[in-house]
């Protein structure tokens, strides 16, 4: 028997949420091909507060039109890298590590409050400089470096049938799962080409690949699944991509002081989610109706600027810099309009 299945507003309030938090992660690795010197540990804590109130639709473009659903998420992060040697930097990155609160404006069938899942998934990687001042082959004119790493779930498998039991009887709920929740390999490549002492530009990707299947990345997905009697734990996602460039410019305004401005330009890309190996739009019942053609969000992709500009107080005791930026999308297909406040305060110990 079909069970109650989310209506066309739904879905498209849960796209809206969905392709937010597609982007709420911030590359920490791609700021440059530098490596840290031998036996130098980096801490990083990074509060985010992400908000998005337009959408791009279909084809991508630079057109805004207002989202279906207002998203506001406030979430942290951690991340440690360690000089291994000074061509070679191990690297921990929780980031963002969880969502300490969120809010979701919808027309939901429910009378709960939906809220965004708590934890992000883990990278785990070393970035290895092939070329570059310290690394195997020498250059002053180029740096390049590369990551292989791999990105471990840090929960289990959200319950959804719990969770759509919270929404009907009015309590609190999780609406969609924060990050893809499924192990994933891959890696980052990263390429300075230095113009001078004082300026480069950086060029960075990264791609992850998902081999295996979960459960429905969302509250709504699962419940269309489970209401046309398909199997509700065979969602797979394909791979991420991220290709950014970034000019940098830095500018020594005392002996312990340090400011270096950005402006990284991004671009992230991601397949339609796919159930039983079959894109989603194009599941078909063996009546020939589509469970999920109302959602049809397709391929998603974003292009984003986010100015940045970093202070570093080299003097102090424990060397620490704070770096501020503003995330925002000029341009996308299937994608919110991200806004995103970053703060990244790092400190280096020398262990």
């Amino acid at each position: 028997m079909r069970t109650s299945r989310p209506s066309r507003p739904l879905l498209a309030a849960l796209l809206a949420v969905a392709l937010l938090l597609g982007s709420v992660g911030v590359h920490l690795s791609a700021d440059h091909a530098r490596t840290l010197p031998a036996r130098v540990l980096r801490t990083h804590v990074i509060p985010i507060y992400s908000f998005a109130r337009e959408d791009f639709k279909d084809d991508f473009r630079f057109d805004i039109e207002s989202a279906s659903a207002d998203v506001d998420i406030f979430s942290i992060g951690f991340a440690l890298e360690y000089g291994i040697t000074d061509w070679i930097t191990a690297a921990a990155q929780w980031t963002p590590t969880a969502v300490l609160w969120s809010k979701v404006d919808a027309d939901l069938p429910w009378p709960g409050d939906p809220r965004v899942g708590t934890w992000f998934d883990l990278f785990l990687g070393a970035k290895v400089q092939v070329v570059g001042e310290r690394a195997p082959v020498r250059s002053d004119r180029i740096r390049f470096a590369l990551a292989p790493g791999v990105k471990i779930p840090t929960s289990g498998e959200i319950d959804w049938d719990d969770e759509l039991a919270s929404a009907t009887k009015g309590d609190d709920f999780i609406l969609t799962a924060p990050d893809r929740n499924i192990l994933g390999f891959g890696g980052r490549f990263f390429l300075d080409y230095i113009v001078s002492p004082s300026f480069f530009i950086n060029f960075y990707g990264e791609a992850i690949y998902y081999p295996g299947t979960g459960n429905a990345p969302s509250l709504p997905v699962h419940a269309r699944a489970a209401g046309w009697g398909l199997d509700t734990d065979d969602f797979s996602y394909g791979y991420d991509i991220t290709l950014e460039v970034e000019p940098h410019y830095i500018h020594t305004a005392s002996p312990g002081l340090q400011i270096t401005g950005s402006l990284p330009v991004t671009y992230e890309f991601a397949p339609e989610v796919r159930h039983d190996g079959t894109r989603l739009s194009k599941v078909e019942n063996s009546d020939g109706t589509k469970p999920f053609a109302a959602l049809d969000p397709g391929r998603s992709s974003r292009l984003s600027v986010e100015p940045t500009v970093e202070f570093f107080f080299r003097g102090l005791t424990v060397p620490t810099a704070l770096e501020v930026s503003y995330r925002r999308s000029i341009a996308g297909e299937n994608a919110n309009v991200l806004n995103a406040v970053v703060i990244k305060i790092k400190n280096y110990l020398r262990i």
